[in-house]
């Protein structure tokens, strides 16, 4: 099983959905998957779950933050999360608001890691046994994470877990910014760490921490009237060496290497999503029973193709087998 974690600090860029449908491409493929929302506002699992399903999960702790909290009681417990079936062989860890109460507790074990209390590194491996066993639940061979957009200890920690982070950007300023800060939050976090490591007990299990980055997915924007197509242009041409900077440090030495760290160049469907968010489905699951007229027809059967090809890249990037029943 692979852990890969999606952020980008800045709001807007596209995060949840490119979770959302590649969980659903996954699952489409016949690869068991696992999408985590923790994100406080829960935006992903909004887009799984109907209202009533999803106050019923939280009403009953059966969320993220559920877990998380028995995980944090008893850091040698066996974990339990309960994970949601939209369909079979595709689960969520459903996100809840109450996930910002963790962060305090969180804090004050990362500070504790540096004088090597075993109960320190116990909690901060939590995200990473909840993610197993969630993944153990269907039998996935990938979990997909929902970072949000807010850098908190929880996320700090749940980094921690993942075996390989993708970048989500938009050829506009706000995500440049956003990669930017993204890449001071995992160079603190992999430092931090490294020097965590050192003071760990013997025999306490704790996450690998290798944080490494799987590359970038650029969405296209619709042209705006205040958003001139130059001022994208500059943006997109400023993301490769951003990106490597960022990510790689000023010091990188595949600077040919112009663009090899974009994963997929996506196709904006803006006159598609209304659609998608009011049938509750993926973009490239609509039909004329959803209002998808002819015109629109073309476009669903690209962006399904897209996220074909997409997944696979990643599968392939992240050392993931595609073949069915593997």
């Amino acid at each position: 099983m692979k852990t890969i974690a999606f952020m980008n600090p800045a709001v807007g860029v596209g995060t949840t959905s490119l979770v959302y449908h590649l969980a659903w491409t996954f699952a489409d493929l016949g690869i068991n998957v696992v999408a985590v929302d923790l994100d406080p506002q829960g935006h992903l699992t909004r887009r799984f779950l109907d209202d009533e399903t999803f106050d019923a999960l939280h009403q009953n702790g059966r969320t993220a933050f559920g877990a998380l909290s028995a995980s944090l009681a008893s850091s040698h417990s066996e974990v339990r999360p309960h994970v949601e079936e939209p369909i079979p062989g595709l689960g969520l860890l459903a996100g809840a608001l109450a996930l910002n109460r963790v962060s305090d507790e969180l804090s004050q074990h990362w500070r504790d890691g540096l004088d090597g209390i075993a109960s320190a590194f116990g909690a901060l491996d939590a995200p990473h046994r909840i993610f197993q066993a969630a993944a153990e639940r269907v039998a996935a061979r990938a979990v997909l994470v929902d970072l949000g957009t807010a850098p908190s200890p929880l996320v700090r920690a749940a980094l921690l877990a993942a075996d390989g982070v993708i970048i989500p950007l938009g050829p506009d300023l706000p995500s440049l910014r956003g990669l930017r800060e993204a890449g001071v939050l995992l160079a603190e976090v992999r430092q931090g760490w490294l020097r965590r490591r050192r003071h760990a007990p013997p025999n306490v299990p704790i996450p690998a921490g290798e944080l490494c980055p799987l590359g970038y997915i650029l969405f296209q924007r619709q042209v705006r009237f205040d958003r001139p197509p130059v001022a994208h242009l500059r943006c997109f041409q400023a993301i490769p060496a951003a990106y490597r900077t960022a990510m790689l440090g000023p010091q990188s030495d595949d600077a040919e290497d112009r663009d090899g760290h974009r994963i997929a160049t996506l196709g904006a469907y803006t006159l598609l999503e209304p659609m998608a968010a009011e049938a509750r489905k993926p973009l490239f699951d609509l039909a004329p029973a959803d209002g998808v007229l002819d015109s629109h027809a073309k476009a669903v059967t690209a962006c399904r193709l897209e996220y074909i090809a997409l997944a696979r890249t990643i599968a392939k990037r992240a050392g993931i087998s595609l073949e069915v029943g593997a």
